[in-house]
């Protein structure tokens, strides 16, 4: 399974309630490449500090080759990550994990919990 690390440009920093955040990336490799249930490994900073990479579900892949993450702000990763503005860098990593494909035959029910789910 492919995985890519990109150099992203932000291209739209959404809140869409108190705490919670969407940012749209140009990643075209990513986007060409994930499948549902995949996350990325985003950079919070476009420095080092913090080190560590934050792991996000894939929340939409648009054709174009834009990934959207979403995400609530619990600690100083994610508020960094909150602050990001649209033309800034990130480096992204995945897509990551085991991705699946239902067959749509007919009715189907997804239950499951937090953003996690996105």
């Amino acid at each position: 399974m492919p995985e890519f690390q990109e150099k992203s440009v932000t291209r739209a920093s959404e809140q869409l309630a108190l705490g919670v955040h969407r940012l749209t990336f140009e990643a075209p490799r990513i986007a060409a490449a994930a499948k549902p249930g995949q996350f990325v490994m985003a950079a919070c900073s476009s420095g080092l500090d913090p080190l560590l990479r934050r792991p996000f579900s894939i929340h939409r892949v648009q054709p174009d080759g834009l990934v959207q993450i979403l995400f609530k702000v619990v600690g100083r990763g994610t508020a960094l990550l909150a602050q990001a503005r649209p033309g800034e860098m990130r480096s992204l990593l995945g897509p990551l994990g085991r991705g699946f494909s239902l067959p749509i035959t007919g009715r189907l029910l997804l239950v499951g919990g937090g953003l996690g789910i996105a």
